[in-house]
């Protein structure tokens, strides 16, 4: 490890080079841990959404009211993962947007085909 560099904690995205004087020289960004961590965020949005789906189904949510219940699972799912990065997305990855709102669209699928299903087991079958 080069002079002034300091271990990455595990799942860490950022590592930065201090000068003598204490004031950042550079920071780098460990790509592994950092499309792990973008993984982890998304795979957790699009299980929560499978959920959500499932429930909205079971619930018998229709039109609007089903796409306002998806909207909070997804703000549910982004305030799970703030408290699990302490509030500072920026400790685990590049920006608070890719944490926050990358995947939705594939959560959205997912909520889709899941509510539908489950509505029409549910209510109609």
């Amino acid at each position: 490890m080069a002079p002034g560099m300091r271990p990455m904690p595990r799942g860490a995205v950022m590592l930065q080079k201090r000068n003598v004087d204490g004031t950042i020289d550079r920071q780098l960004y460990n790509p592994q841990n950092l499309a792990h961590n973008l993984r982890v965020s998304t795979n957790t949005k699009i299980l929560l959404s499978i959920v959500g789906g499932l429930c909205a189904g079971i619930l018998g949510l229709t039109g609007l009211a089903g796409g306002l219940f998806y909207l909070a699972v997804m703000a549910l799912a982004a305030l799970v993962l703030a408290a699990k990065c302490d509030f500072q997305p920026a400790a685990v990855a590049n920006s608070a947007k890719a944490l926050y709102v990358d995947g939705l669209f594939a959560g959205g699928v997912s909520y889709i085909l899941f509510w539908t299903l489950s509505y029409n087991c549910t209510w109609i079958f």
